[in-house]
């Protein structure tokens, strides 16, 4: 993958970020910090999403996808072309995401589409994940 091209690292970063998984994570935090020793992210985002901390009892989503040891199937792609120009070290894009859980017993979920707005920061001459936002 060429983590030189900033539309590569918000379409595979996202998508990674995304790609729950119940048999693996022990909730939907643990999702990001897989991406996050992955390499998607610069040093003090992924700083940040190893340190957070869900507070309360899992969702109602997350119990169901347990109960079923689903994982989510995700599909990325770019929102569209229509973003600022991208700076030597920055960029921004919007990221579209279709959600689907599927179950290991057979059950499947209703999917979902999400856009995710990412920004990006050039690190050493590669692009990671500075910033994410489910809009």
């Amino acid at each position: 993958m060429d983590q030189r091209s900033a539309d590569v690292v918000a379409v595979t970063g996202a998508r990674a970020a995304a790609s729950a998984d119940t048999l693996v994570d022990h909730n939907p935090q643990h999702t990001a910090v897989r991406a996050a020793r992955a390499g998607w992210l610069t040093t003090q985002f992924a700083r940040n999403v190893v340190a957070a901390t869900i507070v309360g009892p899992p969702s109602t989503r997350w119990t169901e996808w347990t109960r079923h040891r689903a994982y989510v199937a995700v599909t990325a792609r770019l929102s569209g072309d229509d973003h600022l120009p991208d700076a030597p070290t920055g960029a921004a894009r919007m990221v579209l995401l279709t959600e689907r859980p599927v179950g290991r017993d057979g059950w499947r979920g209703n999917p979902s589409t999400v856009v995710v707005a990412v920004l990006l920061k050039k690190v050493n001459g590669v692009w990671r994940i500075d910033s994410d936002q489910r809009t």
